[in-house]
């Protein structure tokens, strides 16, 4: 059974508390564009906080800060389980980040941009971040969403599994599924799962699970590869990978005895 995972207000609060702060630096130079995390504290991403009885223990594997020419933004890291979106404003050097779906009275996120770099810095937890400016990948997919509509050629209700077992009749399936992608960087998923033991007594024992992944994808060739953020709690690899084809995208999970095809077509 996989667990939910979401980004709930705890997480924005721990990343009002990461992120507040602002420390020195020089005047912007078009700060419109994609950011991703370079160092932590001085330090090369993957980094992990070390030991400490005063700061909380965390680990950052990436980041990615995306500032659009609208005034949008998008801010998610990878190892706090967190994704922002809300509206930017620059004053000199100053970079304010208003976030949508903070709690009330929660500060804006203050950080200093100079020439391609972005710098965060707070007290709780000491962290000291600097984001990089990178090109946006060019990839076959760029805004566009995708939902479940077949597997293993069949329409819903989508079912991964039926076997019996001992007398035991198992059966696992995807309620349902989509994915969104947008400016060629991130994807933002939202699957429900549920799973139903049949048992000889007649009685039946259900499951259900509800993730919402997000990461960053990358594409060529006609393959999408997702690369999902922290989400042990889904119990999904880090790492997917989607065949691209005419309006559609194939995922195929090969497991022992059997192979599992899930077909995605565009939102209409």
């Amino acid at each position: 059974m996989r667990s939910s995972v979401r980004v709930d207000t705890t997480s924005l609060a721990a990343a009002v508390l990461l992120l507040g702060g602002c420390a020195e630096g020089s005047a912007p130079a078009g700060p419109g564009g994609l950011y991703r995390l370079e160092t932590v504290n001085g330090l090369p991403v993957p980094y992990t906080a070390p030991p400490s009885i005063s700061t909380p223990f965390f680990a950052l594997y990436g980041g990615d800060l995306m500032l659009r020419r609208d005034g949008t933004f998008t801010l998610m890291l990878d190892g706090l389980l967190v994704l922002l979106d809300g509206t930017y404003e620059t004053a000199g050097a100053e970079l304010t980040l208003k976030v949508s779906n903070a709690e009330p009275g929660a500060p804006a996120i203050t950080a200093l941009i100079g020439g391609d770099s972005v710098r965060f810095a707070s007290a709780l937890p000491a962290a000291d971040l600097v984001f990089r400016r990178s090109p946006i990948p060019n990839t076959p997919v760029r805004d566009a969403s995708y939902i479940l509509t077949t597997v293993n050629g069949r329409g819903a209700p989508f079912v991964e599994s039926d076997t019996v077992l001992n007398g035991t009749r198992y059966v696992s399936q995807v309620s349902f599924d989509s994915v969104t992608f947008s400016d060629g960087v991130f994807f933002r998923g939202h699957r429900a799962e549920s799973a139903v033991a049949y048992l000889p007594s007649g009685n039946s024992v259900v499951s259900e699970a509800d993730g919402q992944p997000f990461g960053t994808y990358t594409g060529s060739a006609g393959w999408l590869v997702l690369h999902r953020y922290f989400d042990a709690g889904l119990g999904q690899p880090s790492i997917d990978s989607l065949a691209i084809g005419s309006d559609a995208l194939t995922r195929v999970i090969r497991l022992r005895g059997r192979t599992i095809e899930e077909r995605y077509s565009v939102r209409r």
